[in-house]
C-alpha cells in the first residue's frame, strides 16, 4: 500500500470511503432477505361465520325554506302553518327522526324564525339545524 507523503497533515481528505457504505447495505439485504418470508407467511384459519343485520339508512334530511314574504316550503312544496304543525308532528314519530335544514332568508324578522323553531319543538322535533352560506369578506 503507498502513501502520498507529498500532503500536509492537516488538510482535509476529499475522497469518500465507500466500505462502510457497502457494508452496511450488506448488512440490510441480508435482514430483509431473512425478514420478507417471514412476514409473508401465514396460517390458515377457518372463520365462523356470522348472521348481521343491515344497518339502517342514514337519516334523510328535509328542507324548511322560509320566504321573505312569510311563505313556507317544505321540500319545494308550499305550506301552510297548520300543515306545517302536522308534518312536525310526523316528524316526531319516525325513528330515527330525520334532520330539517332551516333555510330562513337574511332579512326575514328573526319573530318569524323563531316561531317555525318553536312549532317544531312543541311537536317533538329534535333535530333542526340552520344552513347559511359561507361569506368570505369581511366587508358587507
Amino acid at each position: 500500500m503507498a502513501f502520498n507523503s507529498s500532503r500536509d497533515p492537516h488538510e482535509s481528505m476529499a475522497e469518500i470511503n465507500m466500505t462502510p457504505l457497502v457494508d452496511v447495505m450488506l448488512v440490510l439485504l441480508i435482514i430483509f432477505m431473512i425478514a420478507v418470508p417471514v412476514i409473508t407467511q401465514s396460517i390458515e384459519v377457518n372463520l365462523p361465520e356470522a348472521q348481521v343485520e343491515s344497518a339502517p339508512a342514514p337519516p334523510v334530511s328535509i328542507a324548511l325554506d322560509l320566504k321573505l314574504d312569510g311563505s313556507l316550503w317544505w321540500d319545494k312544496q308550499l305550506l301552510s302553518h297548520q300543515q306545517l304543525a302536522e308534518k312536525f308532528a310526523q316528524i316526531a314519530q319516525a325513528e330515527p327522526q330525520p334532520t330539517i335544514e332551516l333555510y330562513a332568508d337574511g332579512d326575514i324578522a328573526y319573530k318569524s324564525v323563531v316561531k317555525v323553531m318553536a312549532l317544531a319543538q312543541q311537536q317533538g322535533v329534535t333535530r333542526l339545524g340552520f344552513v347559511t352560506e359561507n361569506v368570505t369578506s369581511a366587508a358587507e
